[in-house]
C-alpha cells in the first residue's frame, strides 16, 4: 500500500521528501525571446501567462531561497533527452526564459492567431543554469516500505490547458501542485498524480566538490577536485 507521501530520491543528488511533507516543488516558464521580470505580467485577450518559481537552497523547514540565472524551456512534446553530466534538457523549446533574482520566470504565451491553439498543454524543463548548479533529470518514487512500486520518472512537468486571459502560477490551479495533474495523453504510471505532487518551486542542485583526500600526497602528483555530478572520486594526474 502506498502512503500519501512518497520517498522521492532525485537521482544525481537532489532533495528527498517523506510523509512529513513534500520538500521540493518545481516549475519554470518562459517568454518568447524575452527575459523574465519580477512583476508577473497581466494576460490579455490574446495571451496566457505562465509563471514559475525556481529554487536554490532550503533555508527553513518550509521555504527555499530563489535561484537566478536558470533558463527554462516550454516544449510542445514531452522532452526525453538531457545532457549526461549536468542534467539539462536538450532540444529546441518553443519559448524560454531566465529566472531573475526573485527566482521568478514568467512568459506571455500567444494563444490563437500566430500562437498555440487554445487548450494546448506545454511541457516545462530546465535547459541551462548558472555555474555551480545542475538539474535533476529524473526522480524516483516508491512506497515507504519495500521496493515494489519503485518508479523512475522524467523530471519535467506539463502545464494545464492554456487559454488567453488566464495566468497559470506554479503551485496552484493544478500546475505543479499537490496532488499533481495527470498528463495529456494520460500517463500509465500507477498513482501518477501522487508521485508528481509539488509544492510549486522547481529546485536545482549544487555541484559539490569532492573533499581532498587526507592520505599523504604521492610524490610528483597532484589531486584534482571534481564535481560529484561528473565523477565519483578524485582524479590523480602526474605533476
Amino acid at each position: 500500500m502506498f502512503l500519501s507521501g512518497f520517498i522521492r530520491s532525485r537521482l544525481r543528488g537532489c532533495l528527498t521528501a517523506s510523509v512529513l511533507g513534500v520538500l521540493c516543488g518545481l516549475v519554470l516558464v518562459s517568454g518568447p525571446g524575452g527575459s523574465a521580470v519580477a512583476d508577473v505580467p497581466d494576460p490579455t485577450d490574446s495571451t496566457a501567462v505562465v509563471n514559475v518559481s525556481v529554487g536554490a537552497d532550503r533555508d527553513t523547514a518550509t521555504t527555499i531561497t530563489p535561484l537566478a540565472g536558470v533558463t527554462f524551456g516550454l516544449f510542445s512534446a514531452q522532452p526525453t533527452e538531457y545532457e549526461p553530466f549536468d542534467g539539462y534538457t536538450t532540444g529546441t523549446p518553443l519559448y524560454t526564459c531566465v529566472s531573475d533574482a526573485d527566482g521568478d520566470c514568467s512568459v506571455e504565451v500567444p494563444v490563437g492567431a500566430g500562437g498555440i491553439t487554445p487548450g494546448t498543454r506545454l511541457w516545462v524543463a530546465p535547459v541551462a543554469g548558472p555555474s555551480g548548479w545542475y538539474a535533476n533529470p529524473v526522480f524516483q518514487t516508491a512506497p515507504l516500505t519495500g521496493a515494489a512500486g519503485r518508479v523512475q520518472t522524467r523530471h519535467v512537468f506539463q502545464t494545464p490547458p492554456l487559454y488567453a486571459g488566464q495566468t497559470y502560477r506554479s503551485g496552484s490551479g493544478g500546475f505543479m501542485s499537490d496532488p499533481g495533474t495527470q498528463t495529456t495523453p494520460p500517463s500509465t504510471i500507477s498513482q501518477y498524480t501522487t508521485r508528481v505532487a509539488s509544492g510549486g518551486v522547481w529546485p536545482l542542485s549544487r555541484v559539490n566538490e569532492v573533499s581532498i583526500s587526507r592520505r599523504p600526497v604521492p610524490p610528483n602528483s597532484a589531486y584534482l577536485r571534481t564535481p560529484r555530478s561528473a565523477s565519483s572520486g578524485l582524479a590523480t594526474v602526474p605533476a
